[in-house]
């Protein structure tokens, strides 16, 4: 390919149709869907290439990423309980260190309900009432168990093996089987 000298490349003198593709995508992310050329200052800008994608590499997945309703409220849950992070656009997400913490946290639950089924003359002597303690605080078991329950029946597993680093290989639904 032979082209005139410049910063721009006029996309009638791109052949290869993954890098056409490629410089129209670029331009239409930086707002000039109609554009005709690209710029080397537009390849090497990064951060304005990515920051209007909801998926955009950074390692922040925000609520508008998801691709249904469950899978937002899961991200709202996970930010509500572990905070969040801005992600390349500015808008507040997870990342993995605070998902990997709140499945941890989620297990450590689900351990601690299981052992109070299991002892429950001794560990809830006043039943279900013993979990509820009077009031409602946010953290609190009552509050925890509703995450749990919203889990599917098969468990948790995590988008990428070893991602949570769990000998059981994801967070098991309360009365779930493990895997």
């Amino acid at each position: 390919m032979l082209v005139k000298g410049g910063d721009a490349l006029e996309f009638n003198a791109i052949t290869d149709a993954t890098l056409l593709a490629t410089a129209k995508r670029i331009c239409a992310n930086l707002g000039k869907p109609e554009a005709k050329f690209i710029s080397l200052t537009e390849v090497t800008d990064a951060d304005r290439i990515f920051a209007g994608t909801t998926l955009n590499g950074d390692g922040v997945i925000v609520p508008e990423s998801a691709v249904d309703d469950p899978m937002r409220q899961v991200i709202r849950d996970i930010a509500t309980c572990t905070g969040t992070v801005p992600d390349r656009s500015g808008k507040l997400g997870v990342d993995l260190p605070r998902s990997e913490a709140f499945f941890a946290a989620c297990e450590a639950f689900d351990a601690w309900i299981q052992k109070a089924e299991a002892g429950a003359a001794n560990i809830l002597p006043l039943g279900s009432a013993t979990l509820r303690g009077g009031g409602r605080r946010a953290g609190d078991p009552v509050q925890g168990e509703r995450l749990l329950r919203a889990l599917p029946a098969g468990g948790v597993r995590p988008a990428r093996p070893g991602a949570f680093e769990s000998s059981r290989g994801g967070v098991p639904h309360r009365g779930g089987s493990e895997t």
